[in-house]
């Protein structure tokens, strides 16, 4: 038995029913130029994303009504000064999930922990629905928040490792739109089951809260809840990445996964010749590196400033906006 490493990852090239290797296996996925997936599984993958802005959107435009339900004394004119809690809370859970839970992926599985973080979302959101009290309700958006930060985190890497490696940034751009699809359900939603009737700008004319609608918010939860259920089933369709089945050893379930892919990319035109002389990293392969690491190098560096800035500069605006939305709210 041999082996070999890529990126810095030791492939065990153990004995199979068929022809395939490690290297032979990698080189067929890499030489595939589109995508090689039904496009419905864009949207799936997508859930994630869209489960992650409804969940902002709906704490934002929700809750004044969920704040004066549970929490003594809050009324629709200081809500927005509670609101900083379970907000940075959710947040704190984001670097939770992402730093603690997205790395199990790399021995679970990306499949495996894309259904256990969508569940986890959804139980968070349920128990929102169903918080009796305003600290139980800060607990579930803490749990919320560990969910979706870590789905984020594995969709990402799961998308890099499907998608053609020419345009992979490019894909995760598309899937990224599903986003803006949970941020409109999310305000739409709130504002039809939150706020009271008011003309144009105060409000909605049809919106549905008053005094005998007061648990919009609840049933707003309750909906995440719903589309985390529905994001689940979706992705019980995902195949696992053929490369983490490489890293594993697992090359008949590789093989058939490239297999699949390449079914799919054919369909689009001729495939590439096989390139058999992939680069191979020969240095020794290391099961994890630090967090550190991505600090040593310049160009690592340089891309996690990047990605604060657009993350910081994305959330002021969102929660920046949060001031106007008493305009909409029961008084």
């Amino acid at each position: 038995m041999s082996s070999i490493s890529t990126r810095g990852r030791q492939l065990r090239e153990v004995p199979a029913s068929g022809a395939h290797t490690p290297r032979s296996i990698l080189a067929r996925l890499d030489r595939i130029n589109v995508w090689s997936m039904p496009f419905i599984f864009v949207g799936i993958i997508g859930t994630g994303f869209m489960f992650a802005f409804y969940d902002v959107f709906d704490i934002n435009v929700s809750f004044i009504q969920s704040c004066v339900a549970l929490k003594p004394g809050c009324t629709p004119a200081n809500a927005v000064s509670t609101l900083r809690v379970p907000v940075v809370l959710n947040l704190a859970g984001y670097v939770i999930g992402a730093l603690a839970l997205a790395p199990l992926s790399d021995r679970f599985g990306r499949r495996n922990m894309l259904l256990f973080t969508m569940l986890l979302t959804g139980l968070g959101s349920l128990y929102n629905a169903l918080a009796p009290d305003y600290t139980q309700f800060v607990i579930a958006r803490v749990i919320t928040g560990i969910g979706v930060g870590a789905d984020l985190a594995i969709v990402n890497t799961y998308v890099g490792e499907v998608a053609p490696r020419r345009n992979r940034a490019r894909w995760i751009s598309v899937i990224f739109i599903m986003s803006s699809l949970g941020a409109l359900l999310g305000i739409w939603l709130g504002l039809f089951l939150t706020t009271p009737p008011a003309p144009c700008p105060h409000g909605l004319s049809f919106a549905q809260a008053g005094p005998g609608f007061e648990s919009g918010w609840r049933w707003m939860y309750g909906i995440g809840a719903l589309l985390a259920a529905i994001g689940i089933a979706l992705r019980l369709e995902l195949p696992e990445s053929a490369r983490w089945l490489i890293g594993q050893g697992r090359l008949d379930e590789a093989d058939r996964v490239v297999s699949d892919m390449e079914v799919a990319a054919a369909k689009h035109g001729p495939l590439a010749p096989v390139d058999e002389e992939i680069p191979v990293d020969r240095e020794s392969p290391q099961s994890s590196l630090a967090f550190s690491a991505l600090f040593r190098h310049r160009m690592y560096v340089r891309r996690v400033i990047q990605q604060l800035a657009v993350w910081f500069l994305a959330y002021v605006t969102v929660f920046g906006s949060r001031p106007a939305s008493p305009r909409c709210s029961p008084r």
